[in-house]
């Protein structure tokens, strides 16, 4: 247990962000972005905005905020097609963790988009 926090205190020696900036996580509702979310809350951020999709699934990623308890994550449902969801998303943002993925289309232009 000492050893745990020893390597978190010296995780956030090397970070280039601050535990308060603003982080955007896409696809937050997905496996991967999930876990993502999970290590950030782990690694003590404090301010961290979970894009999904209207149709997600939000119980592993609800499970995941609640075990860090309230106020350090938020789950913001939007469309990163829509250059207003994104601007109002991308607004403060320090870094963004892109992990969105198509919704299984076979046209290579929609998952292109």
């Amino acid at each position: 247990m000492v050893r745990q926090a020893m390597n978190k205190e010296m995780d956030m020696k090397n970070i280039i962000i601050n535990a308060e900036d603003q982080i955007l996580v896409t696809g937050a509702s997905g496996f991967i972005g999930a876990r993502v979310v999970s290590n950030l809350l782990e690694r003590g951020f404090r301010n961290i905005r979970c894009l999904v999709r209207e149709t997600s699934n939000l119980m592993r990623l609800q499970e995941v905020i609640n075990s860090y308890g309230a106020g350090r994550a938020e789950i913001i449902m939007g469309n990163l097609l829509s250059r207003e969801d994104c601007s109002r998303l991308a607004k403060d943002t320090v870094i963004i963790y892109h992990l969105a993925a198509g919704t299984g289309t076979k046209a290579f232009s929609e998952a292109f988009l």
